[in-house]
């Protein structure tokens, strides 16, 4: 069993928190556990206390945070406490709240993290040069948590002299082309994956131009204010930071744990040489199968053995597991932002490797 990646800090002009959680679930999608889904135990949602032993040496953070934890045990909120005495910037103003946690990595954190049980405050565990009290929350909880700390934000930055990623423009020019562009995608002249090719940085290849989820705290709180200030799906106003000019564009939460049944066609890359279907056949093949599959989820093991063309994931039914915004293809974001949580999705979703039939179980 190989243990998932935990989230990475990712430093694109801002300081942006991306947690990533495209991992795999296994079996039928229930476990022993109150009837959670397998899927969601690769991915946990928890908050954490840091003390560092940088400052006065493990024994000392040992008992100090014997003594918060005995506060916490006595009735004071998790959250109040990690705001009041935490010492990771990047977590203490969300009192805590990491996101969803894949447990690998240091491997006593990494095992603390899988043997949490909702609810149960855990610890102390050493980790990363200083020790930790760990609390899990249900999915939901941390759904909700996520969805008030966290705005997706979807984008580039147009460089100049000046900047952090340097280029060949004026800062005069820079910040035109940005508005140019940007009021090009608004009249669909160019979508924002396409406009961001020329200035994207080194190997990002992240679908839908996911910049990043950012995170309402210090040091990413100018951008957290400027997505949060408009619509989902609408730029914020062209303003320059450490990267450039900011053409960037506000996303919508999501986190969802995800099935799919995959049609493809002889144009999908690594299918089988036995699939030589069109392209509008599997389109008609995948409509079909949606019109026969129960929406609530019913036979959808039976559909699955009929038809799935994915030999990676048959065995899971279909599992892609526990995904998030920017993780997947846009085309797929779009139709499970739009399935209710326990659906199969109402309609087929098209991606480079074929046709997709969803079902998004949470």
């Amino acid at each position: 069993m190989t243990s998932p990646r935990l989230p990475l800090l990712v430093a694109l002009g801002v300081p942006l928190l991306l947690l990533a959680a495209l991992v795999g679930g296994c079996g039928d999608g229930t476990s022993a556990q109150g009837g959670e889904l397998l899927e969601e135990l690769w991915a946990y949602p928890v908050s954490s206390i840091y003390l560092s032993h940088a400052q006065q040496g493990p024994k000392s953070s040992f008992e100090r945070i014997m003594k918060i934890r005995e506060e916490v045990l006595g009735g004071m909120p998790f959250a109040e406490a990690a705001r009041k005495y935490s010492e990771d910037p990047a977590t203490r103003e969300l009192g805590g709240f990491l996101g969803f946690v894949q447990p690998s990595g240091d491997e006593s954190f990494g095992g603390a993290v899988q043997a949490l049980v909702p609810g149960v405050v855990a610890g102390p565990v050493e980790a990363r040069n200083g020790v930790h009290l760990l609390l899990r929350h249900t999915y939901e909880e941390g759904r909700a948590l996520e969805a008030a700390s966290t705005i997706p934000a979807y984008g580039f930055f147009v460089p100049w002299t000046g900047s952090a990623q340097g280029g060949t423009r004026t800062r005069e020019e820079a910040e035109q082309e940005a508005k140019e562009l940007v009021g090009k995608i608004q009249r669909g002249e160019v979508d924002l994956l396409e406009a961001a090719m020329p200035f994207r940085q080194g190997p990002n290849d992240r679908p839908g131009a996911l910049l990043g989820h950012v995170r309402n705290i210090e040091g990413s709180r100018e951008m957290y204010d400027a997505l949060a200030s408009v619509e989902p799906g609408q730029f914020v106003p062209v303003k320059e930071l450490p990267g450039g000019f900011a053409v960037i564009r506000r996303g919508v939460m999501l986190r969802a744990l995800v099935r799919h049944l995959l049609i493809q066609h002889r144009h999908s890359p690594d299918r089988p040489l036995s699939i030589v279907r069109s392209r509008d056949e599997a389109r008609a093949l995948a409509e079909k199968i949606l019109r026969d599959v129960d929406r609530s989820g019913g036979n959808w093991a039976d559909m699955i053995r009929k038809y799935h063309e994915e030999a990676s994931t048959q065995a899971r039914l279909g599992s892609l597991g526990a995904v998030m915004s920017g993780g997947i293809y846009p085309s797929l974001e779009e139709v499970l932002l739009a399935t209710e949580p326990g659906q199969v999705a109402g309609r087929v979703a098209e991606s480079p490797v074929g046709f997709h039939i969803l079902y998004r179980l949470r």
